[in-house]
């Protein structure tokens, strides 16, 4: 759920069923969403992203900053690449979101596997969580 989307109470009301992260920009954010009852953060735009290049960029440094301040997995978005996805995971996030490799219209199971390959220059708890991650693709 982002900034400008119904409250999370809503949401949840509608789909209680679901996992519902809430995207956080400052730990702050993310703790009121902790609070709230969100499942999950999605931290950023760590990077500089195409997606949505109006958006301001926090960094790794907030990114570690959200991941100790609360509880709930943590995920990175924003800008996220095969080059950079190592980065996002040795800062502490449980995984990341990336849209832009899918530009390159690879099978999944390639994106995959390069993901993989790259994320593996984390730590150990980064790369156990990505896996876990993958698993459910």
């Amino acid at each position: 759920i982002g900034d400008d989307d119904p409250p999370l109470s809503d949401v949840k009301a509608l789909a209680p069923h679901l996992l519902v992260g809430v995207t956080a920009r400052k730990p702050q954010t993310a703790l009121r969403a902790q609070e709230d009852g969100a499942d999950y953060v999605a931290c950023g735009s760590l990077f500089g992203s195409q997606t949505k290049p109006g958006v301001t960029v926090i960094g790794l440094r907030t990114l570690q900053q959200v991941v100790t301040a609360v509880q709930l997995r943590v995920v990175g978005i924003g800008g996220v690449t095969l080059e950079n996805c190592h980065s996002v995971l040795e800062a502490g996030a449980q995984g990341f979101c990336s849209i832009n490799p899918f530009n390159a219209r690879l099978p999944i199971r390639n994106l995959v596997q390069d993901f993989q390959r790259r994320a593996a220059h984390g730590d150990q708890r980064g790369q156990t969580s990505f896996h876990e991650t993958v698993d459910t693709l």
